[in-house]
């Protein structure tokens, strides 16, 4: 698509204008758009981005998932935002400015850089009035998310089930279907210093323990694999169990690329952050986004230990269960849901990301402000339903990964509204604005 808008602006004169059907993902998608997104088709030469009809909930390609875009530019011209962005949608889909006489409807809205700091970065695209409202309140975060715990593809070594346990050490049997390369099966003992409860992506909000861990063998304050004479002499079994795969465990692509001279079984994304008490986890890579808060998890044989999401899981790190409970709050409401939808492209690469945060603006919890506690309490019902946290409901616990409980939102959504306009100092008029997005309205 990028060499045919370069090879089509060639043969235009300037102030000449094309017209060419792109992946939405070039205006909506992550690093691999930011160079087409500087809008220039040669050395001081602008182009111009006139206007963008959003086609992807169209069966534009029947039988492929590519989700299109039809682009407008002008050479010769600089962009300027915000720019027309409309979206197509199929009829009956909910709205309140519907045109009944075709079977499809388009909304315009207007889109522009998502970091004002920041020209090439991905699109929002909000409507007219919340455009205004989302590039005054959009800024960095008080918070950092991270990327959970990256095997570079060995998931089948390092993500273990524990089947049993010797006088204290647990017996385990590695998940070779988990992999990307054939990986042979192993029972044994491992030590259990190393070995932690793993939440994979598929159990995000399944509201039940996965029963799987996750070996790390990085030194989360280093951010470094462990020494291999270290490892070998202080971890004796979970260094025999990884010389089994040493030759899988080298020749992964990651590895060569960005650890040549690391040990040959580092890991990725382990930081001081992996071991946080308290975790506040999401999908990347979803169609729809929810948050979820974590903590630790009893192990058999292995005792208590702080669960660790897996690499396309991300995460806020919490200080306590009370600043948790705020960021589930938060997360999950509407106005954020709504900005997120703006801010990315669900289903994409880039959607719900670690870099959302520095759009998202969400100040640090403060126990001492009576807004925060209250948001803090509207997370703890979103987190344990209508139960105090003093009582455990039953199955369920904040370690679990439990979904909101969609009753509680309905029935509270009208003060937790308030509690989150207030936050970011809205009017309830510029609040349900901004919500329109994630009420399903554009």
């Amino acid at each position: 698509g990028v060499a045919l808008v370069w090879a089509a602006t060639r043969v235009l004169f300037s102030g000449g204008k094309l017209g060419v059907v792109l992946p939405v993902t070039l205006f909506r998608g992550g690093k691999a758009g930011r160079s087409f997104r500087q809008f220039t088709v040669g050395p001081g030469v602008p182009l111009r981005v006139i206007q963008v009809e959003d086609l992807r909930e169209l069966p534009v390609f029947p039988g492929t998932i590519r989700r299109t875009v039809l682009f407008f530019g002008e050479k010769g011209a600089p962009t300027v935002y915000p720019v027309p962005y409309y979206v197509w949608q199929k009829e009956g889909t909910k709205s309140k400015t519907c045109d009944t006489d075709l079977p499809f409807r388009r909304t315009r809205l207007l889109a522009r850089p998502s970091r004002a700091e920041d020209a090439t970065s991905s699109w929002a695209v909000t409507t007219e009035g919340g455009s205004d409202i989302l590039n005054r309140i959009a800024g960095p975060s008080g918070y950092s998310a991270y990327l959970g715990a990256n095997t570079a593809g060995a998931n089948g070594v390092f993500w273990l089930e524990v089947i049993g346990c010797d006088r204290g050490i647990p017996i385990v049997r590695n998940c070779p279907q988990c992999g990307h390369s054939d990986v042979p099966s192993y029972e044994g003992p491992i030590e259990a210093d190393l070995v932690y409860p793993l939440l994979r992506w598929r159990d995000v909000g399944q509201g039940e323990s996965t029963g799987m861990v996750i070996l790390l063998v990085q030194d989360p304050l280093s951010r470094r694999a462990i020494p291999e004479e270290m490892l070998k002499s202080r971890y004796p079994l979970t260094y025999s169990y990884l010389c089994r795969f040493r030759e899988i465990l080298e020749g992964r692509v990651a590895r060569r690329k960005l650890q040549r001279n690391a040990p040959w079984y580092a890991q990725y994304n382990v930081g001081p952050y992996t071991l946080a008490a308290y975790k506040v986890v999401w999908r990347r890579m979803d169609w729809h986004f929810r948050a979820v808060l974590v903590g630790s998890q009893l192990l058999e044989g292995v005792g208590e230990k702080t669960v660790i999401p897996q690499e396309t899981c991300c995460f806020i790190p919490a200080d306590s269960a009370d600043e948790g409970e705020y960021l589930v709050a938060v997360l999950n409401s509407r106005l954020v849901r709504a900005m997120m939808c703006a801010c990315t492209l669900p289903g994409s690469r880039g959607f719900a990301s670690p870099r959302i945060l520095q759009t998202l603006a969400i100040p640090p919890y403060d126990r001492r402000s009576t807004l925060h506690r209250q948001l803090a309490e509207i997370g703890r019902k979103l987190v344990f339903g209508n139960h105090s946290r003093n009582t455990k409901p039953p199955e369920e616990s904040p370690c679990e990964a439990s979904l909101p409980d969609m009753r509680f939102v309905r029935d509270k959504s009208r003060a937790w509204d308030d509690c989150m306009a207030r936050l970011y100092g809205l009017s309830s008029e510029e609040y349900q604005e901004l919500c329109r997005q994630d009420d399903g309205e554009l």
